[in-house]
């Protein structure tokens, strides 16, 4: 088993693996290490994967995820949907490591797909993605381990829900009540929170987003304590108290994240907030 008893805050998705790191990565993990922040460093293909095993295993406080990104290069894209066999092959002995603790991340991205085609083109692109999915779940199934989201929303005329539902629907196909599922950067509705919340084994977790929009604020009150984590997807989304002194994101800034939800969800014992999230973790990611 693996012990995090002298962890504080979880950073549960971060890349503290990416090219950003590279000139001080050390000093990051040993700011890490003094504030007891812990992190899961999150594979996008097969290299950023590798990568992330290999920071995991050398330090005790890191641990790490296998998965192709829905909107990864298209190259590397269009190379694992030609070789799914050999592409999920290949992420299943990457994930043989008690330190690997999710398959992902994966899912659904209509962002920037929605922007640049339409019509048979679109519904193609969208397809793939799902076929990829589903070969992530399949994946998460075999290893027992949970599936970390990335859905984004076309955001077409403000939709910010169609690529969560459809996820959604992907999901139900299949036997999801003994499927751990987080949805990553969560910035949608209430009412797909609600249909999330359906499924006692899905969870959300909320970036530093909340520290410069009051925008979710209502739906951040409605997640319950033990349906919740919080990320930083370092070295993205800088939180806004640190924008002077950092270009970059870092894990250790998820020390923010969590001090503006005591903030928005008016939480006064944060010993006891940190406890749960503690606790949301090892019964997602250690169970």
């Amino acid at each position: 088993m693996l012990d995090i008893s002298k962890i504080k805050y979880i950073d549960i998705h971060s890349h503290l693996h990416f090219p950003d790191f590279d000139n001080d990565r050390e000093e990051v993990i040993g700011r890490m290490r003094e504030n007891g922040v812990a992190t899961i460093v999150i594979g996008t293909d097969i290299k950023e994967s590798q990568k992330s095993k290999d920071l995991s295993i050398a330090n005790e406080n890191i641990f790490y995820s296998v998965g192709l990104h829905p909107h990864e290069d298209e190259d590397i894209t269009d190379f694992a949907f030609k070789n799914q066999e050999r592409y999920f092959e290949e992420l299943k002995e990457l994930a043989q490591n008690e330190r690997c603790l999710c398959v992902g991340e994966c899912g659904l991205d209509y962002f920037y797909i929605s922007k640049e085609s339409n019509g048979e083109d679109l519904e193609k692109k969208k397809e793939r993605q799902k076929i990829l999915f589903r070969r992530h779940i399949e994946l998460a199934k075999d290893l027992n381990i949970p599936l970390m989201l990335h859905v984004r929303p076309s955001e077409i005329d403000g939709n910010r829900e169609d690529a969560y539902l459809e996820a959604i629907e992907v999901l139900k196909e299949y036997d999801i009540e003994n499927l751990k599922v987080n949805f990553h950067f969560f910035v949608s509705t209430k009412n797909v929170l609600a249909k999330i919340l359906e499924n006692e084994n899905f969870t959300v977790s909320i970036p530093a987003v909340c520290t410069f929009t009051n925008e979710y604020n209502e739906m951040i009150k409605a997640i319950p304590l033990e349906r919740l984590h919080i990320e930083t997807d370092s070295p993205y989304v800088v939180p806004k108290a640190r924008r002077k002194e950092a270009k970059r994101n870092e894990p250790n800034f998820v020390i923010d994240v969590f001090e503006k939800i005591c903030e928005i969800k008016e939480i006064l014992d944060k010993e006891e907030f940190r406890n749960i999230l503690k606790d949301n973790f090892k019964r997602m990611f250690l169970g």
